[in-house]
């Protein structure tokens, strides 16, 4: 299962790195150029998206191989996965509508920010709605020396940031698909700092309600 996951994380990136390639030769079309931009720099838009994917998924790698104790869960390693999956997903989506841009088709640069915070939006609630399954690990989730050592703080703290998480997805959801103009990426921005709150103030009641308690 693990191996199935890390060929669909490779296939997404592939598909990621060839179409910059092909944008970069200019084999698909006119590519859009700005006055002074040297090969470097076509370079470095063209491909800054599939490389910090890849950096995100080495970084990961790296990070799950270091296990806290009692960390054996094979549902929890799926949802990490999921998580990574999801993660990429989005870069890669984001990376098309850059291509898109770049090679000049009209009707997708007006409708770019509104794809964009909707594909924030949908990343969020992907995520959200696997951070319970999670269980004590170094990779992703609310890594701190209390949750890592206590299973139960992890679990509940992940379920609660979970249920946030989709809210605010939907939220943001919402926002991109109704709200106009230049308005939509505040609103955005507002909703995720209102979830980040609560997700802190929740933490923290936690951690406080647990503190004498012993851990599992």
């Amino acid at each position: 299962m693990r191996l199935a996951h890390q060929q669909r994380h490779v296939a997404v990136l592939a598909g990621g790195f060839i179409a910059s390639a092909l944008v970069y030769a200019q084999a698909i079309g006119p590519y859009l150029t700005f006055d002074g931009e040297g090969p470097f720099g076509r370079f470095l838009k063209l491909f800054l998206l599939p490389i910090t994917a890849t950096a995100i998924l080495l970084i990961v790698g790296s990070l799950r191989s270091q296990r806290p104790r009692a960390a054996d869960d094979s549902t929890s390693e799926q949802a990490i996965d999921g998580i990574l999956f999801f993660v990429i997903l989005f870069l890669m989506s984001v990376h098309t509508l850059l291509l898109a841009v770049l090679l000049n088709i009209s009707w997708v640069g007006p409708w770019t920010p509104r794809i964009v915070v909707v594909l924030v939006g949908l990343t969020t609630m992907a995520i959200g709605n696997l951070l319970p399954r999670t269980r004590p690990n170094y990779a992703l989730g609310i890594r701190t020396a209390r949750t890592l050592s206590d299973r139960q703080l992890w679990i509940v703290t992940h379920r609660v940031s979970g249920y946030v998480a989709v809210g605010v997805g939907a939220a943001i959801v919402c926002g991109g698909l109704l709200v106009e103009g230049a308005k939509v990426a505040a609103a955005a921005g507002v909703t995720a700092m209102i979830g980040a709150a609560i997700t802190i103030v929740c933490y923290v009641k936690l951690t406080t309600s647990r503190r004498n308690l012993p851990q599992v």
